[in-house]
């Protein structure tokens, strides 16, 4: 109807794989799909290791403790530069390098929120392994940690738009896991994100703050049922 033409290519147990817009110069591509590109065996080192780096560096008090920062960064590399040899989709390899780069170039520049962000890509780009390895439900959990840190940094920052979108990604990521897991605590979440919305929409930044907390306590709770 706009005129542009799209060319779109399904693969068996894939659905829509690769789909290009030449005139908008928009491309999208598959780095894979569960369960079909899933792997048997327990998650690599590796990546557990690149994860809990990342959550160490997201949580600490970055000024007062930049030697043992680095050192931590140095083993997420490590572990990261042994692991890429592997066979790994080449669009997360890409995801993860650059996510790297960016903490790197946080912790060497002594910026300690720009760390903190950074060390947040990390994680998610660390998510994106996992799910390879883990249930879609537990991984969709640690996706809404993940972003409930994110909603922390910008709610710090008081930048209310970044929070609308933070609430927003929350919701539709709850959306997706919210059928699988223990029934008895997604009203509390539901509550905690309906709170999280009234504020944000808003602009309540401090309410905000509020309502996140409620929110992490909430999601401790959640238990998948699969």
């Amino acid at each position: 109807m706009d005129g542009t033409i799209e060319d779109k290519v399904f693969a068996p147990g894939y659905g829509e794989f690769r789909a290009e817009v030449v005139s908008l110069e928009e491309l999208y591509g598959v780095a894979f799909a569960v369960p079909i590109d899933a792997l048997s065996g327990a998650l690599p080192d590796e990546i557990t290791s690149v994860s809990s780096g990342a959550a160490e560096i997201t949580t600490s008090s970055a000024p007062e403790n930049w030697d043992a920062i680095s050192a931590t960064l140095g083993a997420m590399e490590d572990a990261w530069r042994q692991y890429r040899t592997t066979d790994v989709p080449e669009r997360l390899d890409v995801q993860m390098t650059e996510a790297l780069d960016a903490l790197a170039a946080a912790v060497g520049g002594r910026d300690a929120t720009g760390a903190r962000q950074a060390a947040i890509g990390v994680a998610r780009a660390a998510l994106d392994f996992e799910l390879r390895y883990r249930p879609i439900a537990n991984v969709d959990l640690d996706r809404l940690d993940q972003w409930s840190n994110q909603l922390h940094l910008d709610v710090t920052a008081a930048d209310a738009a970044l929070v609308l979108g933070d609430v927003a990604v929350l919701e539709a990521i709850w959306d997706r896991v919210n059928h699988a897991v223990d029934g008895s605590a997604t009203e509390r979440v539901d509550a905690a994100l309906t709170a999280l919305r009234e504020a944000a929409d808003a602009e309540d930044t401090a309410t905000v703050g509020d309502a996140l907390a409620a929110f992490r306590a909430a999601l401790e709770e959640v238990v998948p049922t699969g």
